[in-house]
């Protein structure tokens, strides 16, 4: 999973068209946003930072909601199997 993306910059761009076109499952990753410093720092979770950290738990909440995803589809495929 990608993070500490800047969208805006070529790098970031370059680094998910590749990915995409190689196949490679990957999830959409996070932004560099400065909440994520911020409660790392407080030693606390982006979703008690309010409406600071809004955006950072939307990224994190989307973030869960795709591996939970991710699992499912993978759990459906025929042959296998989780130890």
């Amino acid at each position: 999973m990608p993070n500490k993306l800047q969208v805006q910059y070529r790098l970031t761009q370059e680094l998910l068209a590749t990915v995409q076109s190689l196949g490679v499952p990957v999830l959409g990753g996070l932004r560099l946003r400065q909440a994520f410093a911020d409660a790392a720092g407080q030693g606390t979770l982006v979703w008690r930072l309010g409406l600071r950290g809004a955006a950072a738990t939307e990224e994190i909440t989307q973030l869960f909601e795709e591996v939970n995803r991710y699992e499912s589809e993978a759990n459906d495929e025929p042959g296998v199997t989780r130890g």
